[in-house]
C-alpha cells in the first residue's frame, strides 16, 4: 500500500498518469494500404533475398498475382506456391 501510494505521488508529480502508462500503442506510421502492402512483398518475391516459406500469406498472393507484380511461375520458384 505504501509503494503504491509513492508511485501515485511520484507519477502525480511528473505529471503522468495511470492510464497514460499502460497505452501501449505507437503513435507513428499510419498502416500501409492494400497496394502499398502488395507492393512491398512484391518486392521481396522478385529479389534474390532470403524469403521465409511462412513469410506470404494466401491473400497476399492472391492480391500480388491480382495486380500482376508477381508471376505464378516466381513464387512457385520461391517455394510460395
Amino acid at each position: 500500500m505504501e509503494r503504491a501510494a509513492q508511485r501515485d505521488a511520484q507519477m502525480a508529480a511528473t505529471g503522468r498518469t495511470q492510464k497514460a502508462k499502460r497505452n501501449g500503442k505507437v503513435q507513428g506510421k499510419a498502416p500501409l494500404n492494400p497496394d502499398e502492402l502488395a507492393a512491398f512483398y512484391a518486392a521481396k518475391v522478385n529479389s534474390d533475398e532470403y524469403l521465409p516459406a511462412s513469410m506470404i500469406s494466401n491473400a497476399m498472393c492472391e492480391a500480388m498475382l491480382a495486380r500482376k507484380l508477381v508471376t505464378t511461375e516466381r513464387l512457385r520458384a520461391r517455394g510460395v506456391l
